[in-house]
């Protein structure tokens, strides 16, 4: 638990924009979509060839569009799981119906003097495997606790294959917007938030920002799509 508070020196997204200006209100976003052919290879072909998920894969173009975009190759980025972390053995959690989740900062280093795209994909990959129980201990820290730890600037969530047992039958994920379900004058927790789904075969990854900050979020998310292309080729 102490590693989440011991991280040497790292970059954080620069905050440019007033707290008064990334309110709910303020929020809009660009999405990307994949290819059926890249979706593919980065569910499968990448993974196979480096022994990693597809996780690794986009938090390594993340980073490498963060690095390019400040100059740090070293960024902390909050990452959201599903929660359900089998933390002891007698624990079944497969009759619950409730949303889980779990948020903990993950710190992207890139490898130094390199820009081999597989030394940074594994890289990535033995550091994301750093976070016991995959992160859920952050939050018993700095709810329960009361610890002041890192705040990262970015969050992302990949939420998985929404084909298994979503877009099948009569039943497809909606392309319209739910709207929102909370108040607009609320504040956003984060500069920058990113989600990832794969529905009807196709990945989707959509960022949003802040309309004062529009240039940051287009950027990155072009930067980021480049990146994964790029390692998709690479494997």
């Amino acid at each position: 638990m102490n590693g989440y508070a011991n991280s040497t020196v790292f970059g954080v997204c620069p905050s440019i924009i007033a707290p008064t200006a990334n309110r709910l209100e303020h929020r809009q976003g660009i999405t990307i979509r994949f290819s059926a052919e890249e979706t593919a290879a980065l569910l499968r072909e990448v993974p196979a060839a480096y022994n990693t998920r597809i996780n690794d894969v986009l938090l390594t173009a993340l980073a490498l569009a963060l690095a390019t975009w400040t100059g740090n190759p070293r960024q902390l980025v909050a990452l959201e799981g599903h929660g359900r972390v089998p933390l002891f053995e007698d624990i079944d959690l497969s009759r619950t119906v409730v949303w889980f989740t779990a948020v903990h900062p993950v710190l992207l280093a890139l490898p130094a003097h390199t820009d081999d795209l597989g030394v940074a994909l594994k890289a990535i990959k033995e550091q994301l495997r750093l976070a016991p129980d995959e992160g859920i201990g952050y939050g018993l820290l700095t709810e329960l606790v009361g610890h002041t730890l890192p705040q990262a600037g970015i969050l992302f969530n990949y939420l998985g294959q929404f084909d298994q047992g979503v877009d099948i039958g009569s039943f497809r994920m909606a392309n319209e917007a739910t709207g929102s379900d909370i108040s607009l004058i609320g504040q956003r927790d984060y500069l920058i938030d990113i989600n990832g789904a794969v529905s009807q075969g196709q990945l989707r990854l959509t960022w949003s920002y802040s309309s004062h900050g529009g240039r940051i979020g287009t950027g990155l998310a072009t930067g980021t799509s480049g990146g994964d292309g790029r390692t998709v080729g690479h494997a």
